[in-house]
């Protein structure tokens, strides 16, 4: 849905308003779930409460740009405003969700509304810091942790961790081992701080402290697997860590990660047919988990199965591209909700440059050219995007805001119908 909040990029006209008639007697229509909360209210409920409610729920269903619909609309409801003096309990939960959504943009406005970041309850700093860090601004997100300060113990230690896993990230590992051992120091037996205070040893090449650091963890499968990375990747071990590996996947059998694990340190101890047996389930036809094409191909090889090796390689190569390109992409979008629409807009050429294939990123290359009144390329884009994606309605719908924008009567009513046509379709469908 993220990108679908990039179409609001010129006023609308009045077929608009036909459209979004349209638009909200669907099922999915966030017009018609913004109505339903008066009606609510009349009832008893409060109305804050409500739309909160409201809001949290899109999100949590992936419906970006409704939500944000109904967090504008919650600023006119009496008791709906933020403000420094006025901090509401539900600011931190919406702005996490905004963030674990990568609604960054919108996260970061809710949270200027607190006041400054040194003046923000600790937990909204702690927001602030995460925000920070996913925005490309570690030295603000570092700033941010070192001033922390909170009676909390929980949230003591969660800054522990995450300014501990930032300075490891950054290189910084002296800094990142002592500030590890400053929140093992509160809490002795807090696991995830072994773990990554025994990745920090690894780092600096103290593989016995890493070694010994880790197995101060209780027997879990988190304990098991950070064993196992020390023997696979600081030892030169990899049978030790098959071992380690084996006891995670029992007790967590769907988390396929550790089943990538094991079948990497069954491939690299020589054992490439039990190697298959545990990646073979990790590759569907359709979708695979990272890095398991990889890891099978090079078990088919070790079994001198080379045509099967090869079509998983050019597969593995292919989903690594559009991987790639879906990055850059989701860089482009959470620029484009910043309003940076030059950075957008390379980030989107850069995306095209990989995987030249996908629809939306034409779409959404036309919507930031389209605000920006380079009404040519954005045509364009949009048509190359319609000739990709002929049932996309989100695509005609800006393309007839683009031709209603530049007086193109004609192409707009063109346009419009295709979007009705396209709608009656799904409708019909169920979709």
């Amino acid at each position: 849905m993220f990108d679908r909040a990039l179409l609001s990029w010129f006023g609308r006209g009045s077929w608009v308003v036909v459209l979004l008639v349209v638009l909200c007697a669907g099922p999915m229509g966030a017009c018609g779930r913004g109505e339903d909360v008066p009606a609510t209210s009349e009832r008893g409920s409060d109305p804050v409460a409500t739309r909160v409610r409201m809001v949290q729920a899109l999100l949590s269903e992936g419906h970006v740009a409704a939500a944000l619909e109904q967090m504008e609309r919650l600023r006119t409801v009496p008791g709906g405003t933020v403000s420094p003096e006025r901090i509401p309990s539900w600011v931190e939960p919406v702005v996490a969700q905004l963030i674990r959504r990568r609604v960054l943009g919108p996260a970061d406005s809710l949270l200027r509304r607190t006041g400054p970041v040194e003046s923000r309850p600790p937990r909204l700093q702690a927001a602030s810091a995460n925000l920070a860090v996913l925005a490309g601004d570690e030295e603000g997100a570092l700033r941010i942790y070192r001033s922390i300060r909170t009676e909390d113990p929980a949230l003591r230690l969660r800054v522990a961790h995450e300014l501990a896993t930032l300075l490891l990230l950054r290189g910084q590992v002296d800094e990142a081992i002592e500030t590890a051992r400053a929140g093992l120091r509160e809490e002795p037996d807090h696991g995830p701080l072994h773990v990554l205070l025994s990745q920090a040893l690894a780092r600096k090449g103290r593989v016995d402290e890493a070694l010994a650091e880790v197995r101060l963890v209780p027997p879990s499968a988190a304990r098991w697997v950070a064993e196992a990375d020390l023997w696979l990747n600081s030892l030169d071990r990899p049978e030790s860590a098959v071992v380690n590996l084996q006891k995670a996947v029992r007790v967590a059998p769907q988390q396929p990660r550790y089943r990538l694990l094991l079948g990497r340190a069954l491939v690299e101890a020589g054992r490439p047919g039990d190697a298959a047996q545990v990646l073979e389930k990790l590759v569907e036809p359709t979708r695979a988990y990272p890095g398991a094409m990889e890891w099978l191909a090079k078990a088919d090889r070790a079994l001198g199965r080379e045509k099967e090796a090869a079509a998983l390689e050019a597969r593995w190569a292919a989903e690594d591209r559009r991987r790639r390109a879906q990055e850059e992409r989701l860089a482009g979008l959470r620029a484009s909700a910043a309003g940076a629409l030059e950075s957008a807009l390379a980030h989107f050429d850069a995306a095209l440059a990989i995987d030249s294939t996908i629809a939306d990123l034409y779409n959404d290359r036309g919507a930031v050219l389209a605000r920006l009144e380079r009404w040519t390329p954005a045509e364009e884009a949009f048509l190359e995007a319609a000739r990709r994606a002929p049932g996309d309605r989100t695509i005609q719908e800006n393309l007839a805001r683009l031709y209603d924008r530049t007086g193109r009567i004609e192409e707009r009513d063109r346009a419009i119908a295709r979007w009705e046509s396209l709608t009656a379709s799904a409708d019909s469908s169920g979709s």
